[in-house]
């Protein structure tokens, strides 16, 4: 049963996710390269992407939602999981977050569904709703940074719409708010990078708002990483093309670089990188494959997430002993949204 995910972060080598199309948390082996499953999200039901992204933080992982209710604390350790409930949730919420401080962790809005920043003690687990920082409903925001005491929002148009001093708790909106352009940013020390879905053009600013450069790209482009002082923008929807700009070459160096997929199950296409507790690079794909990758983005390790038939049995069987087996045949009929393969379904029926 091949799985996917764009939540997860890298801890001990190993590499834990929330998957897609399911309610449930795993764990990839680097070194294996075994796929195994360790427990549902108990307070979640079965969605196709119930989190976006995960923060790393001393022995926890913070899974972000965008489908879900809750923020998700899972213990490394222990395996535990704690939940924060969302505030002023409808739909979808939350696809960034900044840390300030070393344990704050400030969810971003979207502004589809959501236009609250929130910000999440992690020594303390409370949550505060921040206030309005982001347009709701057609208009959006790319992301945000940390300046200073101050988390700057920046727009879909490539500006600053609005800042949140965490000093003084107040909300200021400086900017305009636009319905497309950059989905997403990515913070160097001293500048950020928007990365383009419906323009054509990376666009870097400081850290005032002010553009600094440009570069034509062509666009759909959804989110991206950094590795050192070169940045990458990540293909999305039909687009298979990763485009590179290093920040420090003198002639401004960039190219393109197309992603050669040994698993491409349509058109919807999303990469994302995972957060880790050492300096390797892992990224992943809507399409359940796997790599870890250099600065030039040559793939130096990389499979495809597959659950074996074993597994998936002994995830079976773990349900039924827990009376939780029908949370597992949501999307039985469709293959891909549940954790049971036909196969499985009709083996697990005949032998209740």
């Amino acid at each position: 049963m091949d799985i996917a995910f764009l939540a997860g972060a890298k801890f001990e080598n190993k590499i834990y996710f929330s998957a897609m199309n399911m309610n449930a948390l795993f764990c990839f082996d680097c070194d294996t390269r075994d796929v195994k499953y360790i427990r549902d999200f108990d307070k979640e039901n079965i969605k196709e992407c119930i989190h976006s992204c995960a923060c790393l933080y001393k022995d926890t992982i913070w899974f972000i939602p965008w489908e879900g209710k809750y923020i998700a604390k899972v213990d490394v350790k222990t395996y535990q999981i704690e939940y924060l409930e969302i505030p002023e949730f409808n739909g979808y919420g939350y696809r960034d977050f900044v840390v300030y401080k070393e344990k704050y962790l400030f969810l971003i809005p979207s502004g589809i569904s959501v236009e609250h920043l929130l910000m999440v003690d992690m020594d303390n687990f409370t949550i505060e709703n921040c206030g309005v920082v982001s347009p709701k409903g057609h208009a959006h925001c790319a992301g945000a940074f940390v300046d200073g005491d101050k988390i700057n929002v920046v727009s879909a148009g490539g500006e600053i719409y609005s800042t949140y001093d965490a000093i003084t708790h107040k909300v200021e909106i400086v900017g305009n708010a636009y319905p497309s352009g950059f989905q997403s940013l990515l913070r160097a020390p001293d500048k950020i990078i928007l990365i383009p879905k419906d323009n054509d053009e990376i666009r870097i600013l400081d850290l005032n708002g002010q553009v600094l450069d440009t570069f034509s790209c062509g666009n759909n482009f959804y989110f991206g990483t950094l590795i050192g002082t070169v940045a990458w923008a990540f293909p999305f929807d039909k687009n298979r093309k990763a485009v590179c700009l290093n920040l420090e070459d003198k002639k401004k160096k960039y190219y393109e670089k197309e992603l050669c997929l040994n698993k491409d199950a349509g058109n919807w296409l999303n990469v994302r990188t995972l957060p880790s507790d050492d300096s390797d690079c892992w990224v992943v794909t809507s399409f359940g494959e796997i790599w870890r990758v250099n600065e030039d983005f040559e793939i130096l390790e990389g499979c495809i997430l597959v659950i074996d038939e074993e597994e998936e049995r002994r995830i079976l069987e773990k349900k039924s002993n827990e009376g939780r087996l029908m949370d597992s045949f949501s999307g039985v009929v469709n293959e891909g949204i549940g954790l049971a393969t036909l196969r499985n379904y009709i083996y697990t029926i005949e032998n209740q």
